[in-house]
C-alpha cells in the first residue's frame, strides 16, 4: 500500500522511532501515490495537520521527497530567496511560520489575553466533513507564500519583491483544493485565508483606525480570527535586518485590537436598521444606506453614540429636539 510511505513519517515522529535503512530507501524511491485514492491521501494529511508539531512533520515530508507527490509544484518554493525583511528563504520562513502558528494554537491566551478560551473553541470547530479549522489553518500556513513562485521580481538595485503574491496564492490554493477534492466550504476557507493573509499588514501600513479595522472585519467576516492568527504567525517569522522588535510589538497590538473589534462587531447589537434611516432621512434604499449604517457602527464603537436616539441625531444633526420615531 503506497499510502504507508505517507503514514510512516507521522508515526515515526510521534512515537520517537527510527526507520530501518531498507524502509527509508523504499520511501525515498517510492512512486507518486497515484495508486492511492485522493480521499485516503487527504485523510492522512488531516492527521498531520491536526496533531501540531508541524515544522518537524513537514520538514520530514520534504526530506523524504513526499511533499511534491501531494502538492505538485511545491518544490518550487524550496530555493526562493527573500528580501531584507526576512532572515530566511521562503521555505525556511514557511517552516518558522508553522512553528509560531502551532504556538498560537497551543496557547492563544498567552497572545490574546481574555480571548484564549473562545479562540480555542473556534479553532477546534469543524470547517467541513470533520476537518477542524485548526487543521485547515495549518494547511493555509504551509501554502501561504506559494504565490511568491509566480511573483518574484529582482529590481535593478538587487531588491527582491513579491508584489501581489497573496492574490497569486489564491490560484495555487484553488489548485490544491481541486487536487485534494475538498468540499466547497473547505476550498473557500483555504482560498480566502491564503488570499487575505496580508490584509492586516496592509491595514497597518495604510493607517490603522477604528473605521479601517471594522471595514477589514466586515470584509473578512467569519475567517477574521483565522486571518489574525496566520497573519501574526507570518509576522513573527519575519525578522530580517529591517524588522524590529518595536514593529513586531505594534503588529501584535494591532492583531489584539482587530480580534477585540471582531467579537464586539459580532456581539454588540446594531442601534439602527436600514428602514430607520429611510424613514428618518427620506432617502431610497441603496448603497448610501449601507454606508450610513457602517458610519453609525464606527461611531458606536468609538463611543460617540450610546443609544438609538443619539445614533439618529448623529446621522441627522437637524433632528435634535424632535421626538423619537418607532423602529420599523
Amino acid at each position: 500500500d503506497p499510502l504507508r510511505d505517507l503514514r510512516a513519517p507521522r508515526l515515526r515522529i510521534r512515537l520517537g522511532f527510527h526507520y530501518e535503512e531498507s524502509t527509508e530507501s523504499l520511501i525515498l524511491g517510492g512512486g507518486d501515490l497515484g495508486g492511492v485514492s485522493v480521499e485516503r491521501i487527504w485523510r492522512e494529511m488531516v492527521m498531520y495537520l491536526s496533531e501540531g508539531n508541524s515544522r518537524e512533520y513537514f520538514q520530514e515530508l520534504k526530506r523524504l521527497e513526499l511533499l511534491p507527490r501531494i502538492f505538485i509544484g511545491i518544490s518550487d518554493l524550496y530555493q526562493i530567496p527573500q528580501n531584507y525583511y526576512h532572515h530566511l528563504d521562503v521555505w525556511g520562513h514557511t517552516m518558522e511560520t508553522l512553528e509560531f502558528l502551532d504556538a498560537l494554537l497551543e496557547d492563544p491566551e498567552k497572545f490574546f489575553p481574555g480571548r484564549g478560551s473562545v479562540l480555542s473553541d473556534w479553532m477546534d470547530g469543524d470547517v467541513e466533513g470533520g476537518t477542524s479549522r485548526k487543521a485547515m489553518i495549518r494547511l493555509a500556513g504551509l501554502l501561504h507564500d506559494w504565490g511568491k513562485v509566480e511573483t518574484m521580481k529582482v529590481e535593478e538595485s538587487g531588491r527582491i519583491r513579491f508584489l501581489g503574491h497573496q492574490k497569486a496564492g489564491r490560484k495555487f490554493a484553488r489548485r490544491v483544493a481541486e487536487r485534494l477534492r475538498l468540499g466547497r466550504k473547505a476550498s473557500n476557507y483555504l482560498i480566502e485565508v491564503m488570499g487575505e493573509h496580508m490584509r492586516l499588514g496592509f491595514l497597518m501600513e495604510s493607517g490603522e483606525n477604528v473605521a479601517n479595522r471594522l471595514k477589514a472585519i466586515r470584509d473578512l467576516v467569519d475567517i477574521c480570527p483565522d486571518v489574525v492568527l496566520l497573519s501574526l504567525a507570518d509576522r513573527m517569522a519575519t525578522r530580517g535586518v529591517t524588522s524590529t522588535e518595536e514593529a513586531l510589538a505594534r503588529f501584535q497590538k494591532l492583531t489584539r485590537r482587530v480580534l477585540n473589534d471582531y467579537y464586539w462587531y459580532k456581539e454588540e447589537p446594531r442601534m439602527l436598521s436600514g428602514h430607520d434611516l429611510i424613514l428618518e432621512l427620506g432617502i431610497p434604499q441603496g448603497p448610501e444606506i449601507g454606508a450610513l449604517l457602517f458610519k453609525i457602527r464606527v461611531a458606536q464603537r468609538e463611543g460617540l453614540v450610546r443609544d438609538r436616539e443619539e445614533a439618529l441625531q448623529f446621522i441627522n444633526p437637524r433632528r435634535k429636539g424632535r421626538g423619537k420615531i418607532l423602529s420599523g
